[in-house]
C-alpha cells in the first residue's frame, strides 16, 4: 500500500513493524524506496507471523548510493502480520 511509509528509519538496528492489513500466504512483490549512505550495502525484508516466526525472506538487494525504487519478491508460507528490514554492508 503506497500509503504505508517509513521515513528516516535507521535500519542499522532492525525494528519489527506491522502491516496495516496482514498479507496472506502467497508470492508478493514489495516495492521500497531507499538509498544507502556509504560505499555499498544490501537490504532484505523478513516477513513474520503474529507470533514472530519467520514466514518469508526476500533475497538480499544491493542498494546504490542514489535514492531509487527496489522491488523485493517474497513467498510467504503463512499469513504475515509483521515485517522488518535488515541491512548489511
Amino acid at each position: 500500500n503506497t500509503s504505508d511509509f517509513i521515513f528516516g528509519q535507521d535500519l542499522s538496528t532492525p525494528v519489527t513493524m506491522g502491516w496495516d492489513n496482514p498479507i496472506p500466504a502467497g508470492t508478493w512483490d514489495v516495492s521500497i524506496n531507499s538509498e544507502f549512505i556509504g560505499s555499498s550495502g544490501q537490504v532484505r525484508m523478513v516477513l513474520l507471523d503474529a507470533g514472530g516466526s519467520t514466514v518469508g525472506t526476500t533475497a538480499w538487494q544491493v542498494l546504490t548510493g542514489a535514492y531509487a525504487m527496489y522491488v523485493l519478491s517474497v513467498t510467504t508460507s503463512a499469513t504475515s502480520t509483521k515485517f522488518r528490514f535488515e541491512v548489511q554492508a
